[in-house]
């Protein structure tokens, strides 16, 4: 009985190397508390990796008040004394907003380990409330097709419509500085000739929370479609001379970097007998 069971333990721990070698064993390993601080919370789950690759899903939440900015590319996979980056790609999380992504780094077919650390670095928080970037106003008629100023440049981006009760001004905003843009289309107004101004149609209607596609990056564009509407009693759109003014439109914010703690992952054994 004896022999048998040292035959068997044998059999299936050369069964188990030979697993491991291959490329589609996954070492998963033990879910973590998540990182939680003020500004951000991190949940990480199914971390896993394969000979070539290790990946794991991400949720972030931002507790703050401002833009949370995630650099994947900063991100740290230390294997075995080797430092892996995931490709560049910035994350964007708005004020009190979360995301889930999913984490991943590729290699050198050496990834099945049974425990590596993470150095969550990359975090970055964006201030909601930058410097405000004054955009020359757009006249209408519309007597150019762009207006600039330093560090950013809307030009227009399809039909203008200019009707008794409605004008729509279709644009597309490019952000050429160094920093972060945040763009908050809500802010732009129409100006009559009696120098009455007029919100963006939805302005009123609810309040205009901060979205993810809000923020631009050097060289990145926003498409942004001015919509405005005056009673004819007021004026007639069609006929009236107006002006698109910006405002608090276009803000720029430097990046604060979050301090947060490594993290080493280890090995459940459970989780990854059943999974293989």
């Amino acid at each position: 009985m004896k022999k048998l069971i040292l035959t068997l333990s044998i059999a299936l721990s050369a069964f188990a190397l030979r697993a491991q070698k291959s490329p589609g064993y996954e070492i998963h390993y033990k879910i973590l508390a998540a990182v939680s601080t003020d500004d951000v919370k991190l949940e990480i789950i199914d971390n896993h990796c394969q000979a070539e690759f290790c990946k794991f899903k991400l949720k972030i939440t931002n507790n703050s008040k401002d833009y949370i900015v995630l650099k994947t590319e900063e991100l740290e996979f230390v294997i075995e004394h080797n430092t892996y980056n995931p490709l560049a790609k910035n994350i964007v999380i708005a004020p009190y907003k979360s995301v889930n992504k999913t984490i991943s780094v590729e290699g050198d077919n050496q990834f099945q380990v049974d425990n590596y650390a993470l150095n969550l670095k990359g975090f970055y928080k964006v201030p909601l409330n930058g410097a405000i970037a004054k955009m020359e106003n757009f006249q209408l008629p519309a007597q150019k097709n762009e207006c600039e100023t330093e560090n950013f440049k809307c030009k227009i981006n399809g039909e203008i419509i200019k009707e008794t009760k409605v004008t729509e001004v279709p644009f597309i905003c490019s952000y050429n500085g160094t920093e972060v843009a945040i763009v908050d289309q809500s802010r732009v107004v129409i100006k009559l000739e009696s120098g009455q101004e007029y919100a963006t149609k939805n302005r009123g209607a609810k309040i205009q929370l901060p979205a993810n596609d809000d923020i631009l990056f050097p060289g990145e564009d926003k498409k942004i479609k001015a919509v405005f509407k005056v009673p004819a009693k007021i004026t007639d759109m069609q006929f009236a001379n107006m002006e698109i003014v910006w405002k608090k439109t276009f803000t720029e914010s430097s990046m604060a970097a979050l301090e947060l703690p490594a993290q080493t992952f280890v090995i459940d054994p459970g989780m990854t007998q059943g999974k293989n």
